[in-house]
C-alpha cells in the first residue's frame, strides 16, 4: 500500500461520436488517494467489479478519435485528433469487447442515407422549396408542421434510386444532392462489419449493417458510422483464456471456479490502467479518462515530483468501509515504484509488503491463521512475521463486530420465530386430541395400540411441518425472484430507497442459499414431530372406559 496524487484529465464533448460539431472541454480533478496493489490473484475480486456502462463505451469511442497532448506537462493540455493510421489500433480492442446490439441517432433531424429507403415505399415528408426546387427532405408524420411558403407537406418515394417528392398531385423531382433527414429519434439494430473495422482510419470508415422502423416501414442496408451512438452493448468482461485483443477495461480470466485471476488492461499510449472506487463514479469520472499519479522522491541534491501515468480502467465498489472511497487499486509495479522512492507516506509495515491469503470459505479464517503461526513456528521464522486476519484490521473490527451482533440477534429472532410455530403445532394437535376423544375410546377398546395412537397424532406433527416448509420454501424463492419489485414497491411507500446503497450495496442478494435450504428440509419435519409427541403422548395415556364414560 502507498499514498499519491491523483490527478485525472476529463475530456468531454456535446457532439456525437466521430464529428467535429459541438464542444469540448477539459475538466480536472485531483485527490490525494491511497494505493494498495491490484490483487489479481482474489478469487471475489470480479464479483466487486462494476462492468463499463453505456457511458463509458460511448466515451471510449469518442476517445478513440481524439487524444489528449500533453497531458503530463505542466499547463492545460491540447486536444488533437488521432492519426488516420492509429484509429483502427485504437477502436479495435473496444469494437472487439463491446459486443454492440444497437445504435440510435444522436440527435433529431439526422441525415439519412437514401440507400436505408426501400424501393416503392411512401413516406409522410416535408419538403423544403427554394423556387420549385426541393432543397431538403424531412420525414415526418408531426402535423405540427403548417404548409408555409418555404415548406410543403407530401409524400417521398424511391424510384430505381431517384427520390421524388408528391404534394397535391404535383410531382418534384429532386436533386441527387438533395439531403434527406429524419425528425425522429431512430434505434438500429446493429452489425459491425468486420473488415471495415480493421482498415477503418476515421469513425466514418466504420460500415454498420443496420435495421429499423420508421412510419411503420422497415429500413435496412449498410450505412457508415456517422452521428450515432451506442445503446445497449454487452461488454466481455469474463474470457476462458487470455483474450487475443484484451478490452481497456478491467477482465478476469476464469478456466474454472477454483482457477480465476482479474487483470487491469494496458491502453494505446502503453498507460497502465487503474481502479477507482464507484463514489469517483457518480462525480463523473468515466472509463477511459487519463491522468497520473504524482508522488516525491529524494535525490542526492532535491526531492523532485515524479508522474506516473495511468487511465482509468473501471470502478469497484469498495463496501461501507471508510478508507475504501479513497483507496484506488494499481498494478503492483506502481505501489513498489512509489514505496520505494516516496517518504512523504507512512504505513503499517504489514501493509506495506507482506503476502495475501486468499479462500472462499471464511469461517476457516481463525483455524487457518494458526495453522500459518504454527508452520512458522516450527521453522523458527515466526519472529519475522505477523500474521492478521480481516478482523483484525481496526476500520473493519468494530464493523464486523456490529455484524456479527446483528447475526446473533437474528438467529433469537429466527428461534423465537420456530418456538412460537411449535406452539402452534402443539396446540392445534391437543385441540384435536380433545375432539377426537370419542374416536380414540373406540380405537383402543377395538384393540388399537396406545402407540398406533401415538403414531397418527405424530405423524399430523410432520405433515403439517413439511407443508409448512413447502409453502415457506416457495414463498422464500418468489420473495427472492421478485426482491428488485418488493424493494421498488417499499422505496415507493417511503419516499425514499429501503436499502441504501452505500450500505445494502447495487442490488439486493436475489439466490437462496443451499446450506440455508438444506438445513430448513432437514430440521423442519424433525422439530414439528418433537413437537407433536406431547399430543401423542397425551392421546396415549388417555383410557378408553373414562372416555366413553364421559361420553
Amino acid at each position: 500500500m502507498s499514498g499519491a496524487l491523483l490527478k485525472l484529465q476529463l475530456l468531454r464533448t456535446d457532439s456525437p461520436l466521430f464529428t467535429a460539431r459541438g464542444s469540448e472541454s477539459i475538466n480536472f480533478l485531483s485527490q490525494v488517494a491511497y494505493i494498495s496493489s491490484f490483487p489479481s490473484e482474489n478469487p471475489a475480486l470480479s464479483s466487486l467489479i462494476i462492468p463499463p456502462s453505456i457511458k463509458d463505451i460511448n466515451h471510449l469511442l469518442y476517445l478513440a478519435s481524439n487524444d489528449l497532448e500533453g497531458n503530463r506537462a505542466e499547463g492545460s493540455p491540447s486536444i488533437k485528433r488521432t492519426a488516420s493510421s492509429d484509429f483502427a489500433a485504437k477502436i479495435f480492442p473496444i469494437l472487439e469487447n463491446a459486443r454492440i446490439s444497437s445504435v440510435k441517432t444522436a440527435l433529431p433531424f439526422w441525415k439519412m442515407p437514401i440507400s436505408l429507403l426501400p424501393e416503392g415505399i411512401e413516406f409522410s415528408a416535408i419538403g423544403y422549396l427554394k423556387g420549385a426546387t426541393i432543397t431538403q427532405i424531412v420525414l415526418s408524420e408531426k402535423k405540427s408542421h403548417s404548409p408555409s411558403q418555404e415548406t410543403i407537406k407530401g409524400m417521398v418515394k424511391k424510384e430505381k434510386g431517384i427520390l421524388y417528392f408528391t404534394s397535391d398531385g404535383k410531382k418534384y423531382l429532386t436533386e441527387s444532392i438533395t439531403p434527406i433527414y429524419s425528425e425522429e429519434i431512430l434505434h438500429f439494430a446493429v452489425n459491425i462489419d468486420k473488415a471495415s473495422l480493421e482498415t477503418a482510419q476515421s469513425g466514418k470508415d466504420l460500415l454498420l449493417k443496420v435495421k429499423t422502423k420508421l412510419q411503420g416501414q422497415t429500413l435496412e442496408g449498410i450505412i457508415s458510422w456517422d452521428a450515432l451512438e451506442v445503446e445497449s452493448c454487452k461488454p466481455v468482461t469474463t474470457f476462458t483464456s487470455h483474450p487475443p485483443i484484451n478490452p481497456l477495461w478491467t477482465y478476469s480470466t476464469q478456466k474454472s471456479a477454483e482457477s480465476a485471476a482479474s487483470l487491469l488492461p494496458v491502453n494505446y499510449q502503453r498507460e497502465s490502467g487503474i481502479l477507482l472506487p464507484k463514489g469517483f463514479q457518480d462525480n463523473g469520472v468515466l472509463i477511459g479518462d487519463r491522468g497520473y499519479l504524482a508522488y516525491t522522491a529524494s535525490s542526492a541534491s532535491s526531492i523532485q515530483e515524479q508522474r506516473l501515468p495511468i487511465y482509468i480502467a473501471g470502478f469497484y465498489d469498495p463496501g461501507i468501509m471508510s478508507v475504501g472511497n479513497k483507496c484506488l487499486l494499481a498494478p503492483r509495479e506502481i505501489t513498489r515504484a512509489i514505496n520505494a522512492a516516496s517518504t512523504s507516506h507512512s504505513f503499517d509495515k504489514i501493509a506495506l509488503n507482506g503476502m495475501q491469503v486468499w479462500f472462499s470459505d471464511l469461517s476457516k479464517t481463525e483455524s487457518l491463521k494458526k495453522e500459518i503461526q504454527t508452520a512458522f513456528e516450527e521453522n523458527g521464522i515466526d519472529s519475522y512475521w505477523e500474521v492478521s486476519s480481516y478482523k483484525d484490521y481496526d476500520f473493519a473490527k468494530e464493523l464486523l463486530q456490529q455484524f456479527q451482533s446483528d447475526k446473533y440477534l437474528f438467529s433469537l429472532i429466527a428461534i423465537i420465530i420456530i418456538t412460537v410455530a411449535c406452539c402452534n403445532i402443539i396446540s392445534l394437535l391437543v385441540l384435536l386430541v380433545n375432539d377426537k376423544k370419542k374416536e380414540i375410546g373406540i380405537l383402543l377398546s377395538m384393540g388399537a395400540k396406545p402407540q398406533s395412537i401415538a403414531l397418527i397424532f405424530g405423524s399430523c406433527g410432520v405433515v403439517m411441518g413439511t407443508l409448512g416448509c413447502i409453502i415457506g420454501c416457495l414463498a422464500a424463492y418468489l420473495t427472492m425472484h421478485n426482491i428488485d419489485g418488493l424493494v421498488h414497491l417499499l422505496s415507493s411507500m417511503q419516499g425514499h430507497d429501503a436499502f441504501s446503497a452505500v450500505f445494502y450495496g447495487s442490488s439486493l442478494p436475489s439466490t437462496l442459499s443451499p446450506s440455508s435450504v438444506f438445513f430448513v428440509i432437514v430440521s423442519t419435519p424433525i422439530l414439528a414431530l418433537i413437537a407433536g409427541l406431547i399430543p401423542a403422548i397425551k392421546a396415549c395415556g388417555l383410557k378408553p372406559s373414562s372416555i366413553l364414560r364421559s361420553e
